[in-house]
């Protein structure tokens, strides 16, 4: 079954008026949705909203069914940055939590605690198993039971190196086996790449871009997602010019001619004669120049 989710309208606000997610509108169809942000652009905000953990307005809307203003109601599970699990119980009896509240066989458990390598670990307590286990423990747990909707808040951020690469290519594997959306939060691109279907890139709060990895990288709408795929973006002022059809830019001692047609459309006629901001950008799969409102550095040529 082909899943959907649509977020419409969705605005969080904190006391004192500041919003953590201003506007945030999208509509999702597929396996899984990967949210990339910074520290504080709003993705686990939106992650604690979609939970019913904070207070917003707005809808979101899963299989065409507006989901409930509160933790529980929806048919939703979620795992946070610190994983969630019960820290007075062993791996074993955190992985049992759902089944036995639920008062089930718990041997899709035992199946679960072998399948994900933690028998050495199941009677441990969570508490003092190393960060490395602690979330193949939540995943486990949260496989044993059929959701609508998986969240998942930058649960590798603690991880790096070997452990990074074998816990997010079991992740990728159930994700596969898991019947239901996946809105995945992180601040890595290529966790993003490896995961998702589309991707929402996220900045202060709002939606800078969103589709596919390679629809980002290619077509970067502004500084923002530019910078997920080229770290070395050096901007330069220069005066937007048009010549017998060709829009024409200076960045150091080199005349710019950009492609002919519509490879590189100009958004808005006005910037011609006017100042913009110029870098070239190396992240997709030919060489570009990013050219940009230097008031909002967002991308007034598009190819």
């Amino acid at each position: 079954m082909n899943h959907t989710f649509s977020a419409k309208n969705v605005v969080v606000a904190y006391r004192g008026g500041s919003r953590a997610l201003r506007q945030f509108d999208l509509d999702f169809s597929g396996k899984c949705l990967t949210v990339v942000g910074g520290e504080k652009d709003g993705k686990t905000t939106l992650i604690n909203a979609v939970s019913g953990l904070v207070n917003y307005d707005g809808e979101f809307i899963l299989d065409g069914r507006a989901l409930l203003k509160k933790p529980s109601g929806n048919n939703v599970q979620a795992i946070l940055e610190d994983y969630c699990l019960l820290k007075r119980k062993t791996v074993r009896e955190n992985v049992e939590y759902p089944l036995k509240i639920r008062s089930l066989d718990l041997t899709p458990a035992q199946n679960a605690i072998r399948e994900f390598g933690l028998a050495s670990y199941a009677d441990i307590k969570a508490a003092k198993i190393p960060d490395h286990v602690k979330p193949y423990v939540a995943v486990a747990r949260l496989s044993l039971v059929k959701r609508d909707l998986y969240l998942f808040d930058d649960i590798l951020r603690p991880l790096s190196g070997d452990d990074k690469e074998l816990f997010l290519r079991k992740l990728k594997e159930i994700f596969s086996k898991l019947d239901g959306i996946i809105v995945y939060a992180t601040s890595d691109i290529d966790e993003a790449k490896f995961l998702a279907d589309k991707i929402a890139i996220i900045y202060g709060g709002v939606i800078e871009q969103y589709g596919t990895y390679d629809e980002l990288r290619n077509k970067p709408l502004s500084r923002k997602v530019a910078e997920y795929f080229d770290d070395k973006i050096e901007l330069r002022p220069s005066v937007l010019r048009e010549f017998s059809g060709r829009l024409m830019i200076r960045y150091g001692d080199d005349n710019v001619t950009l492609p002919e047609g519509s490879a590189a459309k100009l958004l808005d006629k006005r910037y011609v004669g006017r100042e913009v901001s110029v870098a070239p950008y190396r992240g997709g799969d030919t060489l570009q120049y990013l050219i940009l409102d230097p008031s909002t550095d967002k991308t007034i040529v598009k190819y």
